[in-house]
């Protein structure tokens, strides 16, 4: 099995997707997305990749990749004037014909007769092709093609008809109308063909990128009938080859939720997947079915790779790895073989001898924003949900919410959870509620036990930062700093001094030295503050990544001092301290991993054959392997350093 990522890159398992491994696409330029994959019939080593720098083709299972591009790609000149030429978004292998190619890019259609050796432009203008896996030549259509004009995508019909699907039976060379005609308006989206009975075809319609309807033919396009289908949109159609009456569509509805929906009577009734609630998988996206095994389903999602070998009765995750967007890490420091990662959706998942898998009895599967260890307390780890503030006691085996934003905020507000949470000492843990587009911080000094409902008149004000002192019983304003609201809030508290706590705000960062008690201007006023990591040894030397550069403050905030060495001006998305040597920092840009072993003045960067995608969370163990999260593209690898030196 192989699998593309737009962010994450390209995949390969060779044991039905229990275990998947990276493959060494081609980089550089705009050579790292992939759109479109094909195997060859021949054999499955044999496959080709389409996407922003054209095709690229493997005879070795994607070990070693080369371009065929030959009459696909123009010249740099040539690509400033026809715009966007030579990004393939879908690629066809004919089934009887390895040699048979199709290419559908956003502005021509190209044809290969050699395996790609060769191209040439067969439309002038992009066409959505399904072909007819018995019949080379065969060809179906919808009656429009994309062109740009006037730097606009505009449709314009195949042939002068009012047919809205059109048929080749000369590999593309002519077109004639295929019988299926629509109300003004409409447009045919997708025509799929059924591999195994290739009389059944289906097309999907919309009108102005709305989805309209779905139409089934059974006569090889001769006659069309509408289904049963409804939704705001249909993105993957696959119909079952040996059973012609079986189909599964991929929808999107109006509240921009995702279904696998399936039919067995021709698409005249339908019903969701994925019933088992333990199961239910967050914005799924179907895979094509195996032809010789239609019974074996996958389905990728942000809960990962999911499978079923009975038609989508029951289903089981596979690989031991991350596919979900990540928001946060965190590692046990008692063993830097634990470690924790919060998903944007997904709930958590833990890495125990080198494999991840998710523990969310009592948190579900929602979002999670961030994670920390308590590193007093062997077991105890707390995680920022969208649903509230949770906290296991046994290493993730039982969550119970201990702050619960819903209880005290009106559940109209658009948008209330936990956003981050920080252990600071042996009883005291820190963490950040929002409510709309203002948030809160809040302080525990018994491990969280005393997490209760503020009192409701504190919350109308809307604004500053409150503390609990009482078993929830009352609360008291911390400071009343409009410095401290805003929709971006890292939070850091210093783990030598408890009490000395670090957070970000709309207008730049706050600092207490109390507890919360009094607060001041740390500095950076304007900056967007993206992360903050204190020294772990000294509470005055503080870090702070930006969009605009990493910054570094010995004295508090009081003054800062830029990073150079690539870091003057990036995207600084994470930053991290080791647990141990207080001099070395690691910081995460859009697109590198760095680390520096004198506080920031100099800087390494990583292995530069990196996974390319975004980087946005960091964690370091005291054995000198940092973990390094994606958002897009997903996933975790595992960096080192080189050898550790003596603790400064």
């Amino acid at each position: 099995m192989y699998a593309a990522s737009l962010g994450a890159g390209l995949f390969k398992s060779a044991d039905a997707g229990r275990t998947w491994r990276m493959l060494p696409f081609p980089r550089g330029g705009q050579g790292n997305r992939v759109d479109a994959l094909a195997i060859t019939p021949s054999g499955p080593r044999v496959l080709y990749a389409g996407g922003s720098a054209g095709v690229f083709t493997s005879a070795d299972g994607g070990k070693t990749w080369h371009a065929a591009n030959n009459g696909l790609v123009p010249d740099p000149f040539e690509r400033k004037i026809r715009r966007y030429e030579g990004w393939i978004f879908s690629l066809t292998v004919h089934p009887l014909d390895p040699d048979l190619m199709y290419a559908g890019g956003v502005t021509s259609s190209w044809r290969s007769t050699d395996g790609g050796d060769h191209w040439t432009r067969f439309q002038s203008g992009r066409l959505d092709i399904a072909v007819d896996p018995q019949d080379p030549r065969a060809l179906y259509a919808p009656n429009q093609q994309w062109r740009y004009r006037d730097q606009q995508l505009v449709a314009t019909p195949v042939v002068p008809t009012e047919d809205s699907v059109v048929k080749s039976t000369d590999g593309g060379l002519s077109w004639s109308p295929s019988g299926l005609q629509l109300p003004g308006g409409l447009h045919v989206d997708r025509i799929v063909v059924n591999s195994g009975d290739p009389r059944v075809l289906f097309a999907t319609t919309s009108r102005d990128w709305v989805f309209e309807a779905m139409y089934r033919s059974t006569d090889g396009g001769a006659t069309w009938r509408t289904t049963g289908l409804k939704s705001t949109w249909v993105s993957t159609v696959s119909p079952d080859p040996r059973d012609p009456d079986t189909v599964y569509v991929e929808t999107w509805a109006k509240n921009d939720d995702s279904q696998i929906l399936k039919s067995t009577d021709g698409g005249d009734t339908w019903w969701p997947l994925f019933r088992q609630a333990d199961m239910r998988a967050h914005e799924p996206g179907l895979l094509p079915l195996d032809p010789a095994q239609p019974s074996t389903l996958y389905v990728g999602s942000d809960a990962g790779l999911l499978k079923s070998t009975d038609a989508g009765a029951t289903w089981h995750r596979l690989g031991s790895g991350v596919a979900s967007p990540v928001n946060s890490i965190a590692v046990d420091p008692r063993h830097p073989g634990i470690a924790y990662a919060g998903l944007n959706q997904g709930g958590v998942v833990k890495k125990v001898r080198g494999r991840w898998h998710p523990i969310n009895h009592g948190l579900g599967e929602t979002g999670v924003e961030d994670v920390a260890v308590d590193p007093y307390r062997s077991g105890v780890v707390y995680a920022a949900a969208h649903t509230g503030l949770f906290k296991t006691t046994d290493g993730g085996q039982n969550w119970r919410r201990v702050l619960d934003p819903r209880r005290h905020w009106d559940p109209a507000s658009r948008r209330f959870g936990a956003d981050a949470v920080t252990v600071a000492g042996p009883t005291t843990v820190y963490a950040t509620i929002s409510r709309g587009g203002r948030w809160f911080l809040w302080k525990s000094v018994d491990r969280g036990a005393s997490w209760r409902r503020l009192a409701r008149h504190t919350l109308s004000t809307g604004e500053g930062l409150w503390k609990n002192v009482d078993r929830g019983a009352s609360s008291r304003r911390l400071g009343r700093n409009t410095l401290l609201t805003g929709d971006g809030h890292p939070l850091a508290a210093g783990a030598a001094d408890p009490e000395t706590v670090y957070v970000a705000g709309r207008s730049g960062l706050a600092m207490s030295t109390d507890g919360g008690a009094t607060w001041h201007d740390a500095g950076l006023a304007g900056s967007r503050i993206t992360a903050i990591a204190v020294h772990p040894q000294l509470a005055d030397t503080v870090y702070a990544g930006t969009a605009a550069g990493l910054f570094t403050s010995t004295n508090a905030g009081q003054t800062w001092q830029r990073a150079g060495d690539g870091l003057a001006q990036a995207h600084v998305t994470a930053v991290a301290t080791d647990p141990e040597q207080g001099g070395r920092v690691y910081a995460a840009t859009m697109n590198q991993v760095l680390w520096s072993d004198d506080s920031g003045e100099t800087w390494n960067r990583f292995d530069t054959r990196l996974p390319p995608r975004t980087f946005n969370a960091l964690a370091a163990t005291r054995t000198g392997m940092i973990y390094v999260g994606s958002f897009n593209g997903g996933g975790i690898v595992q960096l080192r350093t080189s050898a550790r030196t003596p603790r400064p």
